[in-house]
C-alpha cells in the first residue's frame, strides 16, 4: 500500500489558525456581554426592591402593632394598667386605642391578629424565696372573665426568676376590647414582677379582613 501525503500550503494553515482565535475572542465577548447584562438587570432589581418595599412596610408596622408594658410592679391580684405610649417600649399604632383608665386596649379596624402576653416574676432575696406561689395571668376580651383568650400559668418554687410566653391568633372586630388581668396566691412582698420590659401585652395585624371570607351561614 502506498501512502501519499498531500502538499500542505503554510498560508492556509495561517489562516486556520487566525479564524479559530478569531471564534474564540467572539465566544469569550459573547459569554462576558451576558455576564453583564445579567448583572445590569439584577442590580436594576436590587435597586427597585430596597427603594420600593420599606416605605410601604414600615408604614404597615407603625399602624397595625401594640405594645404595652404594665406600670405596676406587685405580684398582686389586679388588672394590669398601662404605660402612655412612648414610654420605654410602649407603642400604639393607629389601628388602637388605650381606654381612658389605661386597662384595655381598643381595635379600630377588624383584622385578623397574632396576640401575645409575657409575664416574669423575680423573688428579690438573694437566696430566693422560701414559700411557693401559683401565679396566672389572662388577657380577656371585652371583660369576659371566664373564658380568656390567652391564659398563662405558674408555679413559683424557690428560683430566682420565672417567666412565660404565650400567643395566639384571632378574628377581632372594630370596637373589641381586651385587658389583662393578673391572679395569685402570693402574699409575700419578696416576689414581684421583674423588670417591666418583660411583662408585657401586644398584638400586630397578620392578615386584612379584605383577605379573609366570613359565610352568615
Amino acid at each position: 500500500m502506498t501512502t501519499v501525503s498531500l502538499p500542505v500550503n503554510s498560508s492556509d494553515l495561517e489562516s486556520q489558525k487566525d479564524s479559530l482565535r478569531r471564534c474564540r475572542c467572539l465566544d469569550h465577548c459573547l459569554v462576558i456581554s451576558v455576564v453583564l447584562i445579567m448583572m445590569t438587570l439584577g442590580s436594576f432589581g436590587v435597586f427597585y426592591i430596597s427603594w420600593k418595599r420599606p416605605i410601604a412596610d414600615n408604614r404597615n408596622v407603625k399602624t397595625s402593632q401594640a405594645h404595652l408594658v404594665p406600670t405596676n410592679t406587685a405580684l398582686e391580684t389586679n388588672t394590669w394598667t398601662w404605660f402612655a405610649d412612648g414610654v420605654d417600649t410602649v407603642h400604639v399604632g393607629q389601628h388602637f386605642a388605650v381606654s381612658s383608665d389605661n386597662t384595655e386596649i381598643v381595635i379600630h379596624r377588624t383584622s385578623l391578629y397574632y396576640i401575645y402576653s409575657q409575664i416574669s416574676v423575680i423573688c428579690r432575696i438573694t437566696n430566693g424565696c422560701e414559700k411557693d406561689t401559683t401565679t396566672s395571668l389572662n388577657v380577656i376580651k371585652n371583660g369576659d372573665e371566664s373564658s380568656p383568650i390567652l391564659t398563662l400559668n405558674m408555679t413559683l418554687e424557690n428560683t430566682h426568676k420565672s417567666q412565660k410566653f404565650s400567643g395566639t391568633t384571632q378574628l377581632l372586630f372594630k370596637g373589641e376590647r381586651l385587658s389583662t388581668k393578673l391572679w395569685t396566691d402570693n402574699n409575700d412582698v419578696s416576689w414581684e414582677l421583674s423588670d417591666k420590659n418583660d411583662n408585657y401585652l401586644g398584638l400586630f395585624l397578620v392578615t386584612d379582613t379584605n383577605d379573609i371570607h366570613i359565610s352568615s351561614e
